[in-house]
């Protein structure tokens, strides 16, 4: 993924491998067995979904601990 400048305080992430603007789309993310729905940056033409780091640090590793507290 690469980024680009669009304008004050905002950006848009583009596929390295398509080229093309990712944009936020449902993604299905399981972990232990247990699925979630999540809303990402994704490319409408590979599929490859951006996980940033928000995301990351944030709401799935609340999930992630949720689900190994069962």
């Amino acid at each position: 993924m690469s980024e680009t400048d669009r304008g004050p305080g905002e950006t848009q992430w583009v596929c390295a491998r398509c080229g093309i603007a990712l944009t936020p789309a449902r993604v299905q993310v399981s972990y232990l067995g247990s699925a979630f729905t999540v809303v990402l940056p994704v490319c409408a033409k590979c599929g490859t979904a951006l996980v940033d780091e928000d995301v990351a640090m944030n709401k799935i590793a609340q999930a992630e601990k949720v689900l190994e507290d069962k």
